[in-house]
């Protein structure tokens, strides 16, 4: 009677300091020598221990992260929105604006979504605004962020042949290059495309140049097949034909790594 009413008392108010008191060592003293008694009422100090002790996964990642479960679930809703392609930029842009002001954006790896999501409708302008935000929360922007941004000014440029993209192309991969970690082959490769979709097929050679002379023999900072085609594109373009066929018997007879 009353030990069984205390354990449930206590089972249902315990904390972790109640478990480590004196109060509750006295309750299992009381239960020794009862039919089963002091078994059940260890057992169930230790279930709850283990409890006390091992948060659960929404505890987890508030602790790592930050966030509640219902924030998370908002922010999967907003990147769910940005990667809708029937959103408009006005929508795009208010979406940005939620998740800055609900403080959602609290890590690397999401900014960097944020970043590929806008790139990969080729919003450049809103692409800048996120590289912006990036780094002004403490984030600065990394390879895959620059690499997306960079691929944004592309698809703009395939839109826009004499446009300026370029140029936005060329500064990023600076910025990148500033940052000190040096732009992997996916970063030169859309820089190399854009230039010559832009027309300067100076340029895109200029920079295939710079990732030959590189002396990293990382796979990721080689040129690969989408090197060479970017390049061989760009003088298409220009209609440097000689040129064209040049680098096709160079990437034949030359010893790299698609």
């Amino acid at each position: 009677g009353r030990v069984s009413l205390r354990a449930k008392q206590w089972r249902q108010h315990a904390t972790e300091d109640q478990y480590k008191s004196l109060a509750v060592q006295g309750l299992l003293e009381s239960a020794k020598g009862k039919k089963g008694l002091y078994r059940s009422l260890l057992e169930r100090v230790e279930r709850v221990e283990r409890r006390v002790n091992k948060p659960d996964v929404a505890q987890r990642k508030r602790k790592v992260y930050g966030l509640t479960p219902a924030q998370e679930a908002r922010r999967d809703f907003l990147f769910r929105r940005l990667q809708d392609v029937k959103c408009r930029v006005g929508e795009l842009e208010n979406v940005m604006t939620d998740l800055q002001q609900e403080r959602l954006m609290n890590t690397e790896k999401a900014y960097t979504i944020l970043v590929s999501s806008l790139a990969k409708r080729g919003l450049v302008k809103l692409v800048e605004r996120a590289l912006k935000d990036m780094e002004a929360s403490g984030y600065p922007p990394n390879v895959f962020a620059y690499s997306a941004a960079i691929s944004a000014s592309e698809k703009s440029a395939k839109k826009d042949p004499e446009g300026q993209q370029w140029l936005t192309a060329l500064d990023l991969l600076g910025r990148l290059r500033n940052s000190g970690t040096p732009p992997n082959a996916v970063a030169y490769n859309a820089a190399i495309s854009t230039c010559g979709k832009n027309g300067h097929w100076q340029a895109a050679l200029q920079l295939f140049a710079d990732l030959e002379r590189r002396d990293s023999i990382e796979e990721e900072d080689r040129p690969t097949e989408v090197t060479y085609a970017a390049v061989m594109d760009a003088f298409k373009r220009a209609g440097q034909w000689e040129k064209a066929v040049a680098l096709k018997e160079f990437m034949i007879q030359g010893d790299f790594r698609g």
